[in-house]
């Protein structure tokens, strides 16, 4: 993004510049592009925007082609060698996070489809989700513990495997407990204190209802989303996935 982007180019790092700057763009629109279901549906005035921020990054590395986006197409006054480098807003971590979602979820759609072509058999031609609206009692103790930890240290998690061992409440769903804590505990390193939350970051339902059509172009798939525990709940034969289901790490079930 925007502020990787200066970042490198404040450290002389021009190569990571262009990958910020060039590469990492292009995937954010191709994304944003598949998702809206092709250029027909996207907005113009976002679009507009992504094409003057990626021209003012680059004109460092391409400063003709700059230059004629900025004059010609975007029809902007004076030379784009004379603008302001761009600023980078507040980042919205949530719309990250349901990105993040996606992404995931399609990923483990994709390996599951490969591990079942190498077998062989019959060509799949749906996909079940099963997404966790609200997190289990046992693991909301682990997430209490969790939290408390991440207080009590100033974000240092190092000590969570014996704070955990430690609490009566997770004792008793210790088999089970230790292995998602740990789990938890990796997912606060990457995208911070939010994974310690004991509500889901956002509706999964709502999204995977949104994004239903994209994730069937992007596997090949019908797709159907259950919640774990709705009364009306359609599971293949002999799969345990709505029972593995969590906030944040749904399950699947290819048919």
């Amino acid at each position: 993004g925007v502020a990787e982007a200066q970042a490198a180019f404040e450290a002389m790092r021009y190569r990571d510049a262009v990958k910020a700057g060039w590469h990492e763009f292009q995937t954010a629109r191709d994304t944003y592009r598949e998702v809206m279901g092709g250029d027909a549906n996207c907005t113009r005035a976002l679009l507009v925007r992504f094409i003057e921020t990626q021209t003012l990054l680059m004109s460092v590395f391409a400063p003709h082609t700059a230059e004629h986006l900025w004059s010609d197409v975007l029809k902007r006054q004076g030379s784009v060698t004379s603008a302001r480098f761009p600023v980078a807003g507040p980042v919205d971590n949530l719309v990250l996070a349901r990105l993040a979602f996606i992404k995931a979820l399609l990923h483990e759609i994709h390996k599951q489809l490969e591990k079942m072509k190498k077998k062989g058999g019959e060509q799949p031609t749906r996909v079940y989700v099963y997404w966790s609206p609200e997190y289990l009692p046992w693991q909301k103790a682990v997430l209490r513990v969790l939290r408390e930890v991440h207080a009590a240290n100033g974000g240092d998690l190092s000590s969570a495997v014996n704070a955990l061992k430690a609490d009566p409440e997770v004792k008793t769903n210790a088999k089970v407990a230790m292995p998602f804590g740990m789990s938890v505990v990796q997912l606060a390193k990457e995208n911070g204190p939010a994974a310690l939350a004991d509500e889901p970051a956002f509706d999964e339902g709502q999204i995977l209802a949104e994004l239903r059509e994209y994730m069937a172009k992007a596997t090949g798939l019908e797709v159907v989303s259950y919640a774990a525990n709705a009364p009306d709940i359609v599971v293949p034969e002999k799969s345990t996935a709505p029972a593995r289901a969590l906030p944040g790490s749904p399950t699947i079930a290819i048919v």
